[in-house]
């Protein structure tokens, strides 16, 4: 076989390769980018809503997240109350809305608390209305 016919043949091969290793990186952003949450939240706007957190016991601890999600790691907890600001919200394939939140007593902490441990004031001054359930794996510590 001569070299040019041969080079053809490696040619091809090569080609071949970087295909399959493109398909096969398509097909893992496909299946594990958006494991249930929204891929692409750039067009979400920021929200700067005061709320305050609540739960249904007002001595618990309410978990925040670093990332939505309760197998994420916690970066911090509030309780029932204390006031924070709203930052921006996703939802998860699973039904589940999470807000990005601040909190007011430590501006410097943010992360992640699922709406159900949020409550929005009537007036701005008001003290929330507290929520008489909770979904039965929404985080929360100290029972």
């Amino acid at each position: 076989m001569n070299t040019i016919a041969q080079s053809t043949i490696n040619m091809k091969k090569t080609v071949l390769s970087l295909m399959a290793i493109l398909l096969i990186a398509a097909i893992a952003a496909l299946s594990f980018g958006s494991v249930g949450w929204a891929a692409d939240n750039s067009g979400n706007q920021a929200i700067n809503q005061p709320a305050y957190l609540t739960a249904p016991n007002s001595e618990s601890e309410i978990a925040i997240y670093q990332q939505p999600g309760t197998r994420q790691p916690q970066s911090g907890s509030g309780t029932s109350g204390d006031r924070i600001t709203i930052l921006d919200q996703v939802s998860s394939n699973q039904g589940k809305v999470w807000n990005r939140i601040r909190l007011e007593k430590s501006p410097q902490d943010e992360g992640w608390v699922q709406e159900d441990f949020v409550s929005l004031p009537e007036t701005p001054n008001q003290a929330p209305v507290k929520k008489q359930s909770r979904s039965q794996n929404a985080p929360y510590s100290g029972q």
